[in-house]
C-alpha cells in the first residue's frame, strides 16, 4: 500500500476537537493523488486521459481528534477495461488504529472528447507491478 502523510488544518476540526467526517473524504482524496504520484511516476494529465470518479462508499470507523497523526494508505484491488477500485483506509500510524476506510470506483476518461476510454497500458502494467499482481 502507498502511505501518504496527512497534514490536518485547524479548519478541519470543529468545537469538539473532531475531525469532520467529509473532511476524511478529502484525506482520502489526498492519498489518491499520492498512490498516482507514487506509482505512475508522474502527475497526471487532468486535461486529457485520466480518470473520474463514479463511487464512493465510505465506513467511519473511530473518532479522529485534533493533533493526531495520520496517514492514508492505498492500494488498487481490481482493474477492468475503463476502470480500476481503490481501496483506502485511514490509520493513526502511532498506535495502528483504523479510523475510516473506503472503496472507490474510478473511470478512465477522456476530459476532451467526453466519453470513457480503456485503462491505458503503461498504467495497468505500472499499477501491477507495485502491487505485485498481474491485473
Amino acid at each position: 500500500m502507498v502511505e501518504t502523510a496527512i497534514q490536518m488544518r485547524f479548519a478541519d476540526v470543529d468545537q469538539l476537537g473532531h475531525v469532520n467526517n467529509v473532511n476524511l473524504q478529502h484525506y482520502f482524496d489526498v492519498g489518491k493523488t499520492g498512490y498516482y504520484d507514487r506509482v505512475l511516476g508522474r502527475p497526471v494529465d487532468w486535461r486529457r486521459n485520466a480518470f473520474i470518479q463514479r463511487a464512493t462508499v465510505s465506513e467511519f470507523v473511530a473518532q479522529t481528534r485534533y493533533a493526531e497523526p495520520l496517514v492514508v494508505r492505498s492500494k488498487v484491488e481490481k482493474i477492468g477495461t475503463t476502470s480500476f477500485t481503490m481501496y483506502q483506509e485511514i490509520v493513526n500510524p502511532e498506535t495502528e488504529e483504523l479510523k475510516a476506510f473506503s472503496r472507490s470506483t474510478l473511470i478512465m476518461f477522456d476530459f476532451i472528447e467526453q466519453h470513457k476510454i480503456p485503462m491505458p497500458e503503461a498504467w495497468r502494467k505500472a499499477i501491477s507491478a507495485y502491487e505485485g499482481q498481474d491485473f
